[in-house]
């Protein structure tokens, strides 16, 4: 898993928007990182689960 660690903090939710322009074809959702966000990869395992604030901006994949 990748997150950025203190986009949690931010004021507001950054703009996202579905992976292939449509919720329907993808729950995937993209947004622009910002110059300075530090991304730091946090191992996790299959079965293994997160809990996280819903603004901490977070991915996983290539």
């Amino acid at each position: 898993m990748r997150f950025a660690p203190g986009s949690h903090t931010e004021e507001h939710l950054r703009p996202h928007r579905p992976l292939h322009g449509d919720r329907e074809k993808s729950h995937t959702l993209l947004t622009e990182l910002n110059e300075g966000d530090e991304i730091r990869v946090t191992p996790i395992g299959r079965g293994d689960v997160t809990v996280h604030n819903e603004r901490v901006l977070d991915g996983v994949g290539e």
